[in-house]
């Protein structure tokens, strides 16, 4: 989902009228290609209004030249959709750099382990614990036969949530962040044996990567409502960014069916779910999974609501 931000400098009967400040290095600055339409005009304006771009002369001199990104063509018109008399706009047209990962210092900001409790959490037996302001989840020496998760008691639909996250263990560890989470019985069906509570909603899978087997690290997935689902990063990206035995910070960005993930800064994952069966809200939770001798331990936890 794309975003035009516009600054504006408006200069109207003598009195000026300045933008809000923003910092140019926030976007990412594309031209449109302007075919030899874009011609010297008196008082000139490029305006973005309503997902299409007016070339318009001042105090609305006609044609007026319409540009449309969806079909990447011009039309001339003869009249401009909005009013424009006596003042001249200056306009930057400028899609916003959303690889930069968001920062969570908006004071709107929740910290998860406030207090230094696990009052904001589930905790779904004694192998999850707080330690120094660190949620370790540890099977010990035995392996689950079962995964656990460790859900918040609030929910979430569209945020920005980010953690520090370092994985130890055997060859088989697993862990992921799961979002917008509700809860169903798994598997489904009784003839497959025995049933367990699981995660109906999306996963930032963040499992050890064994040579030679498929990378699930970064991906994301609904394996157990939706198993066919698994969108896959580019594996050098991932590699440059996931540092085995060390902490990653994970970021996630939830906005209506987009879905966007950071590792260590860096960018892996932007999605668009088209399936009406997608989540929208529900709860976070960490994952310890089955057959596996494995510590995971989570930090620096924080979750920005969104708007919708």
């Amino acid at each position: 989902m794309k975003k035009l931000v516009l600054l504006l400098i408006v200069i109207f009967a003598g009195f000026g009228v300045k933008s809000q400040q923003v910092s140019l290095s926030e976007f990412r600055w594309n031209p449109i290609d302007a075919e030899g339409e874009v011609t010297a005009r008196h008082e000139n304006a490029f305006i973005e209004y309503k997902d299409k771009f007016y070339l318009i002369g001042g105090r609305g001199i006609h044609p007026v030249n319409v540009f449309d990104p969806e079909t990447n063509s011009w039309e001339t018109k003869g009249k401009s959709p909005m009013e424009i008399h006596h003042f001249q706009p200056l306009a930057f047209a400028s899609e916003a750099n959303e690889t930069v990962e968001p920062s969570l210092t908006n004071p709107a900001a929740i910290n998860l382990l406030a207090g230094g409790t696990l009052e904001a959490w589930k905790v779904p037996s004694p192998r999850w614990s707080l330690a120094e302001g660190t949620i370790i989840g540890h099977t010990g020496n035995e392996k689950l036969l079962s995964p656990e998760w460790l859900y918040t008691k609030q929910r979430f639909g569209d945020f920005v949530f980010t953690c520090e996250l370092r994985l130890s263990g055997d060859d088989n560890r697993n862990t992921g962040i799961y979002y917008r989470v509700n809860v169903i019985p798994y598997p489904k069906s009784p003839k497959q044996g025995r049933t367990f509570e699981a995660p109906s909603g999306y996963e930032f899978d963040a499992a050890y990567h064994k040579p030679g087997k498929v990378n699930f690290q970064g991906t994301l997935g609904d394996w157990y409502a939706r198993p066919k689902l698994r969108i896959f990063p580019d594996p050098a990206i991932i590699k440059q960014a996931y540092k085995e035995e060390e902490w990653n910070r994970m970021t996630i960005r939830a906005r209506g069916n987009r879905l966007e993930y950071w590792i260590n800064a860096i960018k892996v994952m932007d999605f668009v779910d088209s399936d009406p069966q997608g989540s929208r809200e529900g709860v976070i939770g960490f994952q310890m999974h089955n057959g596996s001798v494995m510590k995971v331990e989570y930090r620096n936890i924080h979750v920005l609501p969104l708007k919708p």
